[in-house]
């Protein structure tokens, strides 16, 4: 937004000034043209009328064909300024995006945030909740990944969502085999270990 109104503010003081410049370079009388083979009725009134129009006209065209004074480019240039300063003062603050950042296991513990149980499903690189849903969302990053296949267990806090997170690392089944074992018949028990062989 703030950029915009600068280039505009800009543009019109830019066009302004070719305008005024480029009618000041091209102001030329016209030749006039006077076709003597003929002779036609002259109106008298009609020619004081059409002078005094081409009288005003030219005194208009040497107002507007001068180059601008230091007066009227200190106006643009306090225009521009208050345009600049409004659109400083009315911007939008920018948006700030936390990122999910990994924490140790006593940090996970001793976190005021919601806890979470998760697991990773390596053979399908699936992030997986407690209910056996899969989380689709970046709620924790991606850093967990490679912490998981060498520690095991990764604990991640997110501080826009306020929550913590415990990732285990799994890689005895794909995730549509654990779903098909504990979801087909029977609902998935908190007690049944998904670990079990």
């Amino acid at each position: 937004m703030k950029n915009l109104m600068i280039f505009l503010g800009g543009a019109v003081t830019g066009a302004a000034a070719t305008y005024l410049t480029m009618k000041y370079v091209n102001q030329k009388e016209e030749p006039i043209d006077i076709d003597l083979d003929g002779w036609e009725e002259v109106d008298i009134e009609s020619i004081d009328s059409d002078k005094e129009r081409n009288e005003e006209e030219k005194k208009n065209e040497e107002e507007t064909g001068k180059m601008p004074t230091s007066e009227e480019i200190n106006i643009a240039d306090s225009h521009n300024k208050a345009i600049q300063e409004y659109v400083e003062t009315h911007k939008e603050p920018p948006i700030e995006i936390v990122e999910p950042v990994i924490i140790t296991k006593e940090e996970y513990d001793d976190s005021p945030y919601q806890h979470n149980s998760y697991q990773y499903f390596a053979m399908d690189s699936l992030l997986i909740d407690d209910q056996l849903h899969i989380v689709d969302t970046d709620i924790c990053g991606t850093e967990y990944v490679d912490i998981c296949e060498s520690e095991g267990v990764a604990y991640v806090r997110n501080d826009e969502e306020e929550q913590v997170y415990e990732i285990e690392y799994y890689d005895y089944e794909t995730y549509e085999d654990v779903k098909a074992k504990y979801l087909d018949d029977d609902p998935f028990s908190y007690e049944e270990d998904i670990y079990e062989d």
